[in-house]
């Protein structure tokens, strides 16, 4: 039999929480700079829309620790800081949408994240989060070590490539005439850090000298690269309860992206308001960011591919689309809730650096015959201090006579 809180509190509490919540606030965008170089500035800017409401709170976090905070309500100070590594706050130029960061370091790299709440009766609280990442670009290119122009067929090379100073660490790659090095040529070593914290990455290569690797134009091309990037993920969440679609409240102190509308955002469509056993679960996660991969997330464990469907980008505006099927099972409702995550990933490339040497050759016969490399040239530079030895005990001899 069920009691009196199912019958009449539970309705009017699920009323108010997926009626009144979700139509009283809205975060329609969190700009955050994604990556900036070390020592710049950043403007973090949280654009919301209160829906008639009554603002309480805007409070700004890196790594979920609270630096930032405005209340309208208190106006003799309605602009509260916290001291946190990495945040070089300017409080005066800061406001209820706006955060700026007169300066940064490596310890302002971090996830930050926007938190709006209302005043009652609906007290709802809406939240998004980024990355902001920083970098420093080397100094130097990349410099290739241990090189010669000539090598003999059979004789084996050993390169190192090494980076400038940088952050964060540059992951660099060999390529032999464009194609990736294999992995049992390469050599790795323990990178470098200086006083500042930066770091320097060296890669050995490592292989024997075939004639399969000397090109048309007789050339063997040999390349270290590298970029630096950096890997974004973003979140969309969905939560049903007993079946039903939720927007969490500021009483469950929960958050959800999902009624934030942003292009960068995934985008989760098809859900239903009720879901009872047996029924089936359809959705669409799309996303229009270039080169991005999408995922499906059930309760924080990644979907069984069985259960998923890709489809291909829209020519017309280059749309990727994940498609969510499956059954629900009992077991669904014996949780407190479902939660159902779409995250895409992408990667944004900040610069990219490389350096190519070329040996280059005749023939193959010319390297079979011919004392061209990099071990015969000291055999080369030992004959040619025999002779001149030779030369002065010959004149010595002469003189003598």
């Amino acid at each position: 039999m069920d009691s009196i809180f199912d019958l009449v509190f539970l309705p009017i509490y699920h009323y108010f929480h997926t009626h009144l919540d979700c139509q009283t606030l809205r975060i329609e965008k969190f700009n955050v700079p994604e990556a900036i170089s070390n020592g710049s500035h950043a403007i973090l800017y949280c654009d919301y829309n209160l829906e008639n409401s009554e603002l309480y709170s805007v409070k700004f976090y890196k790594d979920y620790i609270e630096f930032y905070r405005y209340l309208p309500k208190e106006e003799d100070y309605p602009k509260q800081s916290f001291n946190l590594d990495g945040i070089y706050l300017d409080l005066k130029k800061s406001n209820a949408t706006h955060v700026i960061l007169h300066h940064t370091d490596l310890n302002s790299d971090g996830l930050y994240g926007c938190e709006v709440s209302t005043e009652g009766p609906a007290f709802a609280t809406r939240k998004n989060e980024k990355l902001m990442k920083i970098y420093v670009l080397p100094d130097e290119t990349l410099t290739i070590n241990g090189s010669c122009d000539y090598y003999r067929i059979d004789e084996y090379v050993n390169f190192e490539c090494i980076s400038g100073y940088g952050w964060p660490k540059l992951n660099l790659n060999w390529f032999i005439n464009d194609l990736p090095a294999p992995k049992e040529f390469l050599i790795n070593s323990k990178p470098t850090i200086d006083s500042n914290g930066l770091i320097q990455s060296k890669l050995g290569l490592n292989f024997q000298i075939n004639p399969k690797y000397f090109q048309n134009d007789n050339s063997l091309r040999i390349r270290c690269q590298s970029s630096l990037m950096f890997l974004y993920e973003l979140k969309t969440v969905e939560y049903l309860i007993d079946g039903s679609k939720q927007t969490k409240s500021l009483s469950r102190r929960r958050y959800t992206s999902a009624q934030i509308n942003s292009k960068e955002m995934p985008i989760i469509i098809g859900i239903r308001d009720k879901y009872n056993v047996n029924d089936i679960v359809n959705l669409n996660c799309s996303t229009t960011i270039l080169n991005a991969q999408l995922s499906w997330f059930i309760n924080g464990k990644k979907v069984n591919n069985t259960y998923l469907t890709k489809y291909d980008k829209n020519p017309n505006n280059g749309e990727s689309i994940l498609n969510l099927r499956f059954q629900m099972e009992k077991k669904y409702f014996q949780t407190e809730e479902i939660e159902l995550q779409c995250t895409v990933y992408y990667i944004k490339i900040i610069a990219d650096f490389q350096e190519q040497i070329i040996i280059r050759t005749f023939n193959s016969e010319y390297l079979l015959s011919q004392s061209s490399s990099c071990s015969s040239s000291l055999i080369l530079g030992y004959n040619y201090i025999y002779c001149l030895l030779f030369i002065l005990l010959l004149s010595s001899f002469l003189c003598f006579v």
